[in-house]
């Protein structure tokens, strides 16, 4: 392929996207899982091992499909090769093709695949689960991205939920895809390097293949419930919502100040961070999400504030 001067292309990593089809039924909804998007966050490739398996021996109904993500940068233990991959799925990058490199050739490459597969199974209910993990300890939660996902699923899983985070941000695979999708939600899992965080998310995938009416009622799904609230106790039943975005981009110099974890609170004019040189405070009492301490980041952190339990 050639690109236009100035444009440099990522040949030595450009792999076609890797779907692993843990269970396919004629019948039944479809449930599309999306690991390591984040070459850094390796709680997808634990889901991807254990799921199989998991769900070879329980009573089941439709089929699950895993979306390998950034595989290169997982192999290498890198968040990304050229691009966040997980700002790639836009207009300009995936339709117009103007952007070059392996992450926007890799989101170009999953967007036709998955999109001949999202076709495929118009006439069944199809659910996006996309599975995160983040630098920092503390707060695991879960966002929806649709309706019915609020619906469906926010009220009976035992989770922190967070709003407002994917509006914060643009070229997101799990919100690209919504338009094809009955629904469409994140987890993030817990601190890349725990153990418990490859637990929360396979836990978290059955629950909610029960809760989807993907499966039967089962010792399992009630040991995943179980897990989750046990994990999420600390938190209780935190409903936050996203105010704030500190952006990075890229040339800049960001540091997050040690110690801060996610789902904190913090208080007005406390300190932060530094961006080139300059210390960031928070403008407002409420909570610090996903505060960036494995660079390179697009944001730094997020603010959020406490919403009414729903």
């Amino acid at each position: 392929m050639s690109s236009p001067i100035g444009c440099r292309v990522c040949t030595e990593f450009m792999t076609e996207p890797v779907f692993h089809w843990l269970k396919s039924s004629p019948t039944g909804p479809l449930m599309v899982l999306t690991g390591f998007v984040h070459g850094n966050e390796p709680v997808g490739h634990y889901v991807l091992e254990q799921l199989k398996e998991c769900i070879a021996g329980l009573p089941t109904k439709g089929s699950w499909l895993f979306v390998e993500g950034n595989k290169q940068a997982f192999l290498q233990g890198k968040r990304f090769i050229d691009r966040d991959l997980n700002r790639c799925f836009t207009p300009e990058i995936l339709l117009e093709e103007t952007i070059y490199g392996h992450e926007p050739e890799l989101a170009r490459a999953i967007n036709n695949k998955l999109s001949a597969i999202l076709d495929e199974y118009e006439d069944r209910e199809i659910h996006l689960l996309d599975l995160h993990s983040t630098s920092a300890h503390g707060m695991p939660f879960m966002s929806a991205l649709t309706r019915n996902t609020a619906e469906l699923l926010l009220p009976v899983t035992p989770v922190p939920k967070i709003s407002g985070l994917l509006e914060q941000l643009q070229g997101c695979l799990a919100e690209w895809f919504v338009p094809e999708l009955t629904t469409s939600h994140i987890i993030e899992c817990g601190q890349h390097d725990q153990a418990s965080t490859l637990e929360y998310g396979l836990n978290a995938v059955i629950l909610h293949s029960h809760i989807l009416g993907m499966m039967a009622h089962c010792e399992q799904v009630e040991s995943a419930k179980a897990y989750l609230a046990k994990a999420s106790a600390p938190w209780g039943k935190i409903y936050t919502e996203i105010c704030y975005t500190l952006t990075v981009s890229k040339g800049d110099e960001f540091s997050m100040y040690p110690g801060f974890e996610n789902g904190q609170p913090i208080h007005r004019e406390q300190p932060l961070a530094t961006l080139n040189g300059r210390e960031i405070c928070a403008h407002l009492d409420g909570r610090i999400i996903m505060p960036g301490y494995h660079l390179p980041v697009s944001e730094g952190f997020f603010l959020s504030q406490d919403k009414p339990r729903q």
